[in-house]
């Protein structure tokens, strides 16, 4: 679930097919390596999720940087997994 509690972007919304194979994670156009600790980095343009894999979930947030339209916004993600 994506939540943000400031600016222009306070609409949540549903995740879905965030994926992990070995030490890739995708997620839309977004990739990244997973690294030995969990941690993760991926980005798309100038958007970028960054977060840490913990047992059978995620944490992390999503920066969507909106320099050439305005403001920005932050969502927080908290992802569990739904398979194997």
């Amino acid at each position: 679930m994506l939540m943000t509690g400031a600016g222009q972007c306070t609409q949540s919304h549903r995740v879905s097919d965030f994926r992990v194979r070995g030490n890739q994670a995708v997620y839309s156009s977004f990739r990244g390596k997973i690294e030995p600790d969990g941690s993760v980095q991926m980005h798309f343009g100038h958007d970028w999720i960054i977060g840490q894999f913990d047992g059978s979930g995620f944490s992390g947030q999503l920066e969507v940087d909106n320099w050439s339209r305005g403001p920005g916004c932050v969502w927080l993600l908290r992802l569990t997994r739904v398979g194997p």
